[in-house]
């Protein structure tokens, strides 16, 4: 290894699910890799020097732009402060000329080992349907088919032979290699610095925060893994469950798991949502859920009457806090795991007729506001999966979910509109976010997963 040369292998714990899966020497790309290691590093950069990011700023004609950390970066590195600082300019492709920031150094991604691929899906496991379903996937497409997973994507053509084409593959390779030329030996100093925690913090690919695309420096040891977590600031927790199951059944795991926590379980043994339980007994808060079907009931009970249920109950299960109470407010709780753009509600009717509930920041609606909105929130949840453990990572909420802030600091609780689309008349109603609520308390008493291991003295 030189002083310009940076040379590392990489083990695939999980399979990568990408869009170009069908190409020839499919594997992690630099493509992806790089613009997140680029990211990685400059807001770590930032945090280090106190240098805000992530805000709206007024431009002419009032006109907003968002200042993310890539162009916080490009104005400091253009008008430094300090001795470090002026080094960033010679770190930027085209010196902070160019439009797009990016940091001057190439990267190269080798594969070094056959491929596998596989197939996935979060149906549920099937006695009658899956032994056709694998025999099809594996004369069609040569993958193996596994089911229960965080994957819902490609759910639609798995039971149809003739659009498996469609289908994207997860694949998989024992070994990856990593070649990265850099011309800055300060910058290189930082690439080395912080490729281990990024790569044990960042997955790749769909899905990437339920566990796929999963890749870690070779040979690291759980202690290095949990240390090097523990030095990203933005993580708030790290949780370790000891597995030395197959990756298949991790992911299965990770399934369960997940939906346990934010939605609960429909499938086999009823259990609530561990999200609505907690928030009911920490914040005396109801849930989004709850609200919907209310709704239908003041307002259109015979599409209520409609809607399917468990049929040993006798009557549709609506959800409520132990102790009600006309001091408990309703919130979009499901949002903190991830903002989603609708909801679906199974009619007990022939032809799997559902109810669909679509969700819209209502900052979309005023031309004003339009560009404070948003559409998608990732999960602040990550899973991380090594030969011998599962571990789930925990990320602050963004204040952006729940608030936003206009150019001279003034904020503003942020709303989203549910609209149900088969009501004729009162079809929405609008609900907030919680601005405080503690993830890593709510995981450590939920998940099962023990003891936040970042606040355990090495």
């Amino acid at each position: 290894m030189s002083d310009y040369k940076l040379e590392f292998k990489l083990k695939q714990h999980t399979p990568i699910i990408h869009f170009q899966w069908e190409q020839a020497g499919a594997t992690l790309r630099a493509t992806e890799v790089k613009p997140k290691l680029d990211q990685f590093i400059i807001e770590n950069l930032l945090k280090e020097q106190n240098i805000r990011f992530g805000f709206y700023e007024e431009q002419e004609h009032k006109k907003k732009k968002f200042i993310n950390s890539h162009e916080a970066f490009k104005r400091k590195a253009l008008n430094p402060e300090n001795e470090a600082q002026k080094r960033w300019i010679s770190w930027l492709v085209g010196k902070g000329k160019n439009e797009h920031v990016a940091l001057d150094y190439k990267m190269i991604v080798i594969a070094l080992s056959t491929q596998k691929e596989y197939v996935f899906s979060s149906l549920p496991a099937s006695r009658n349907k899956d032994p056709e379903r694998i025999a099809n996937i594996r004369g069609n497409l040569s993958a193996e088919y596994i089911s229960n997973t965080q994957h819902f994507a490609d759910n639609e053509f798995i039971d149809k032979p003739d659009l498996h084409g469609s289908i994207r593959k997860g694949i998989m390779n024992d070994a990856i290699k990593v070649q990265i030329v850099c011309l800055k030996q300060d910058l290189m100093r930082n690439i080395e610095l912080y490729y281990r925690s990024f790569f044990v913090s960042t997955n790749f690919g769909t899905r990437q925060s339920k566990g796929f695309g999963c890749f870690l420096p070779r040979g690291i040891k759980d202690s290095e893994i949990i240390e090097s977590v523990k030095s990203v600031p933005s993580i708030t927790g790290i949780f370790q469950k000891l597995s030395k199951a197959s990756f298949k059944i991790k992911l299965q795991e990770i399934n369960k798991l997940y939906s346990l926590l934010k939605r609960g379980q429909t499938y086999g043994m009823y259990q609530k949502s561990k999200l609505w339980e907690y928030a009911c007994m920490n914040q005396q808060v109801r849930w989004e859920k709850r609200k919907i079907k209310r709704h239908l009931i003041n307002y259109d009970p015979d599409l209520f009457a409609q809607l399917k249920y468990n049929h040993k109950s006798t009557t549709h299960r609506i959800d409520d806090c132990d102790k009600t109470s006309d001091e408990y407010q309703y919130k979009y709780l499901r949002a903190l795991m991830g903002l989603a753009e609708q909801y679906e509600f199974a009619l007990d009717l022939p032809g799997n007729k559902k109810i669909k509930v679509s969700i819209k920041d209502v900052l979309k609606e005023n031309p004003a506001t339009k560009v404070y909105a948003i559409d998608r929130f990732k999960s602040p949840i990550r899973f991380v999966i090594t030969d011998s453990s599962i571990y789930l990572i925990t990320h602050d909420i963004p204040y952006l979910l729940h608030h936003r802030k206009d150019d001279r600091g003034c904020s503003q609780a942020r709303t989203f509109r549910f609209t149900i689309d088969k009501m004729k008349s009162n079809k929405s109603f609008t609900m907030e976010v919680p601005d405080h609520f503690d993830l890593v308390d709510f995981i450590e008493k939920k998940a099962g997963y023990g003891k936040n291991l970042k606040t355990v003295q090495s």
